[in-house]
This record gives structure tokens, sequence and C-alpha cells, in this order.
């Protein structure tokens, strides 16, 4: 089961669209990766802040009244102004983030 947003898709595009106080973990590397954008530098060090299954569901769920089910080997997450679906609940979060965004929800 997948815990957290991935670095170089999801982690990258929330920092752009959520709280960065909201993100409770971070991806730290060094200079081997310049075609991510970086939010901060620390001891010679870059971190990307990353979202939790559950800072994602903290976040929904503070502005919508939310709906999971779990059907035909995928998640159906559900807030009654969209819907998403996805085989990895982490992943249903973010592409409901992303649409919600993307229709100025959030």
């Amino acid at each position: 089961m997948k815990a957290y947003t991935d670095l170089e898709q999801q982690s990258s595009k929330l920092t752009g669209i959520m709280p960065l106080e909201s993100a409770d973990m971070c991806y730290y590397y060094k200079d081997d990766k310049p075609q991510l954008t970086p939010y901060s530098k620390h001891n010679n060090r870059y971190y990307v802040p990353c979202w939790s299954l559950a800072a994602l569901l903290d976040y929904l769920s503070a502005n919508f009244h939310i709906d999971i089910k779990y059907l035909d080997n995928q998640w159906e997450l559900d807030c009654r102004v969209q819907v998403t679906y996805a085989r990895e609940l982490v992943d249903a979060c973010y592409e409901m983030i992303i649409k919600l965004h993307e229709q100025k929800l959030l």
C-alpha cells in the first residue's frame, strides 16, 4: 500500500497548491536531481515536502465531506462535487485535490 505522495509528480505539484505546513513528510536529495524544483536548501541538501495519506485525508475532510469506498480493486473518493478513482488511496486523494484546484474549489 502506498503511504505517501511520490516525488517526481505528486509532491512537486502539490507544493504549488497545498499549504506547505500541511505536509508532514519530505524528500531530501543532493544536487543529483536538478530537474526538480526544491522547496528549500539546508546543509547542502535540498528538500521537497510530501504528504502522507493521513495528511491528504485531513486536508480534504477539513474542506469537504468525503466518502471512501473500495470497489473492484480500486478506491473511490467522493466529495459530492467530484469523484476520483485509483488503485491507491493516496493517488485518489492526489487526483481529487488536483481536480478541485482546477475547478477553483480549494
